[in-house]
């Protein structure tokens, strides 16, 4: 209502200046699982799930787990439920919602507004805040207190060995061809390039360093442009190469994210922050 509207305002005042958008204040799995955001005004639309598929997340021992029980092994999930401390009839709306549940990612696979709610989701097992304002992407911030443009990472900041350089110094994000890739942090685009490397890559210069958007298949913005937190810079896809064994290879799908404290890009930082 607009009472509560104006609460997360004067509560919350985060955001660009002169900027109306209301952001989100950070959601509780409960909150963020079963609350419906839908009222006009409102940010972030939950997938409006029953309580008891909220229980579900808040009873089990481990966020990180909750995604493999409810999403990944519904035997596993059956098992904890089976073993709980529960009633015969709390076990059975359990396990009827843990059903649901599942049903319910399964259809949001199917629709590009469907995958933002189950990565919100995701986001919310891993204990993160999701930031989202009104008609922008929403992004995520972690337990350091760094933004990411998704919550699932499939190749760390660090020394790796699956390409022949034996360092990454970024993110990568198992994301399909044609996802809407997020601005992290506001700022400037003050190149937009290719290279082998990065493929068809944008460079912004924020308040947090000089932030690398790699792998695009598209592109919204040129240099100069003002960019703001949560608004579409492009989409993802596998331009760019990699090279193994002195042999150069397309990239697959994903997209990646890093961040440097110099201009010229060569003194990368751990974009997920310091712990």
């Amino acid at each position: 209502d607009k009472d509560t509207l104006t609460e997360l305002k004067n509560k919350y005042p985060m955001g660009d200046k002169n900027k109306s958008a209301i952001p989100t204040r950070p959601l509780s799995i409960s909150e963020h699982i079963w609350g419906s955001f839908d009222d006009p005004g409102q940010p972030i639309k939950g997938l409006n799930l029953s309580e008891s598929r909220a229980s579900i997340l808040d009873r089990f021992p481990e966020r990180e787990l909750s995604e493999i029980y409810i999403l990944k092994d519904r035997s596993k999930a059956e098992e904890y439920i089976k073993n709980g401390n529960y009633d015969e009839q709390t076990k059975k709306k359990l396990t009827t919602e843990l059903d649901r549940m599942q049903n319910e990612w399964r259809e949001n696979e199917k629709t590009e507004e469907g995958r933002i709610k189950n990565r919100n989701v995701e986001a919310a097992f891993k204990g993160y805040d999701v930031i989202q304002y009104e008609g922008r992407l929403p992004v995520y911030r972690n337990q350091n207190g760094a933004i990411l443009p998704f919550p699932i990472i499939n190749s760390d900041f660090g020394p790796r060995d699956v390409t022949d350089s034996g360092v990454h110094n970024g993110l990568d994000f198992p994301v399909p061809i044609g996802t809407p890739v997020p601005v992290v942090y506001s700022g400037t685009v003050i190149k937009s390039n290719y290279s082998e490397s990065w493929g068809n890559y944008v460079v912004v210069k924020s308040e947090d360093g000089y932030n690398v958007y790699a792998y695009r298949s598209s592109s919204d913005v040129k240099v100069g442009d003002q960019v703001n937190q949560g608004s579409q810079l492009g989409r993802s896809g596998n331009s760019g190469f990699f090279i193994k064994d002195g042999v150069s290879q397309q990239v697959g799908a994903h997209f990646h994210f890093g961040v440097f404290i110099d201009e010229n890009l060569k003194k990368p930082v751990d974009p997920k922050g310091s712990e």
